[in-house]
């Protein structure tokens, strides 16, 4: 199951190709020539060694990916996202920046709870009810994009209390 591939660009990669769970899957092992031939043999037999016992390579590094993804890695995703669908993304930025990063932007993504939302929203909120009731809103929305793409197993910020708002009486 050992291979080459060999991009368009000259880049030579050491793969193991193998079906698990019915679907052939590829896992990179390293780049030649910092991998050797030999290492990358030793590497094969011992993904091969996993496959044959059970476990499922390509789906425990997925999750040690997940576990590492902090909420600012994610962040920039997100960000991506939203500049193509919402007109106001730099007011969104700016409430990241400000509010949610200094609090849960280092921590991993997939360690958030509803209580640490539920932190960001009271420190807006204290000062500023209409304000928090935005941040509660873009957490919702970004952790509702996370849970779309399999960062979150559920979305922590979903049942965040929001503040009372006032509807203003407007004259025309």
């Amino acid at each position: 199951g050992l291979a080459l591939r060999v991009t368009f660009g000259g880049i030579r990669t050491f793969v193991v190709v193998k079906k698990i769970a019915g679907r052939a899957q590829r896992i990179t092992l390293g780049r030649w020539p910092g991998l050797r031939l030999a290492e990358a043999r030793r590497a094969a037999v011992r993904i091969n060694g996993e496959i044959a016992a059970g476990l499922d390579p390509v789906a425990q590094r997925k999750a040690a990916r997940a576990r590492a993804e902090t909420c600012n890695d994610f962040w920039a995703r997100y960000l991506a996202h939203i500049r193509r669908k919402n007109r106001a993304w730099m007011r969104d930025e700016q409430r990241w920046k400000a509010n949610i990063a200094p609090m849960i932007g280092r921590k991993a993504l997939s360690s958030i709870t509803a209580t640490d939302c539920q932190n960001v929203v009271d420190a807006v909120g204290a000062s500023h009810p209409v304000k928090a009731n935005r941040v509660a809103a873009l957490l919702g929305a970004f952790f509702a994009f996370a849970a779309k793409h399999e960062r979150v197993a559920r979305n922590p910020a979903r049942g965040v209390s929001r503040y009372q708002e006032a509807a203003r009486e407007r004259f025309l």
